[in-house]
């Protein structure tokens, strides 16, 4: 069979305020540390949160968020047997999506905030969202009912491919 992939894109989060925003909090947790490190206080001002057990689970909780955001990506492939979505690490492997499973699948723009409560992996078994920025993607309904959204950079191609497949339905 023709597995040949006609679509490929790799996305990530790369909008400056989740940075920031990571970076502050990173810096609110380690900065009194830091400062202490460098800037000691008098001898005998105790630095008690340096042996504090919930000081060393909430360092391991945000070095575990950086690596978090670090990692994540969303890859979609289009090829002639279907659609295949990963959204590492959430997903380790592809999740496949047939032409014969779908009964809707074209490109749509969405309001992310409104719609869906932001990026990211969202929703219920019956209606799923997989985004990492931006406000298109490839929509998806299976024949049981259940909707799936892809976010896409590239939605012009998307279209093309999809209508070169003839898959491109809106019913």
């Amino acid at each position: 069979m023709n597995t040949e992939t006609l679509f490929s894109e790799k996305q990530r989060f790369t909008q400056i305020w989740v940075w920031l925003l990571l970076l502050s909090i990173n810096w609110l947790y380690f900065g009194p540390y830091i400062k202490d490190e460098f800037f000691p206080d008098p001898p005998f001002i105790s630095k008690v949160y340096n042996f504090l057990p919930e000081f060393y689970i909430g360092v391991v909780i945000i070095m575990l968020t950086n690596i978090f955001f670090i990692i994540i990506k969303l890859e979609t492939k289009i090829k002639v047997d279907g659609i295949y979505v990963r959204f590492f690490p959430i997903h380790l492997s592809f999740k496949f999506y047939t032409w014969e499973d779908l009964d809707q699948c074209f490109v749509r723009e969405y309001r992310p905030l409104l719609d869906y409560a932001g990026w990211g992996y969202r929703g219920s078994s019956k209606k799923r969202v997989l985004t990492v920025s931006g406000n298109k993607g490839i929509h998806l309904v299976m024949k049981d009912g259940t909707k799936l959204l892809i976010g896409t950079k590239k939605p012009d191609e998307v279209i093309e491919v999809l209508e070169k497949l003839g898959q491109l339905k809106r019913v």
